[in-house]
């Protein structure tokens, strides 16, 4: 059952975030898997890490999963200002989890990576969430 809590947390964080106008305008796309030709910058959900969280009386599970943030601008500040509009998008979603309680959620690492590619240079900001789930 902890696959299936995490497999709802994406649908519901992934409708957070295309769901939020300001984000959608700033970027021009949001994926779940960003195709091969997009074009920055854009946010993807990432990485995905599940253990089971259960007590004598539930099931749950800790749902650690990523957010990414690519930008083609010269400096940080693009990935970094759609990183800190990301945090505040989930941060005040009071998001829904099909046949689980979400119990906790919180930003536990975020993180900004300069790339150097042929055509100039790009980041990647990551930032990494820590969900605590619980069974209906």
């Amino acid at each position: 059952m902890t696959g299936f809590a995490a497999h709802k947390l994406q649908e519901a964080v992934f409708a957070a975030l295309a769901g939020d106008g300001a984000l959608v305008s700033a970027v021009l796309g949001v994926y779940d898997e960003p195709p091969v030709n997009a074009v920055m910058p854009y946010v993807n959900l990432a990485d995905t890490e599940i253990e089971p969280n259960d007590t004598k009386t539930a099931t749950g599970s800790n749902i650690i999963f990523q957010v990414q943030v690519w930008s083609g601008e010269n400096s940080q500040m693009q990935a970094k200002e759609l990183m800190a509009q990301i945090d505040g998008i989930l941060h005040a979603s009071n998001l829904t989890i099909t046949g689980h309680e979400l119990r906790m959620m919180r930003l536990v690492r975020a993180n900004c990576v300069r790339h150097n590619a042929q055509d100039g240079s790009y980041y990647q900001g990551t930032l990494r969430y820590k969900a605590t789930t619980q069974k209906l």
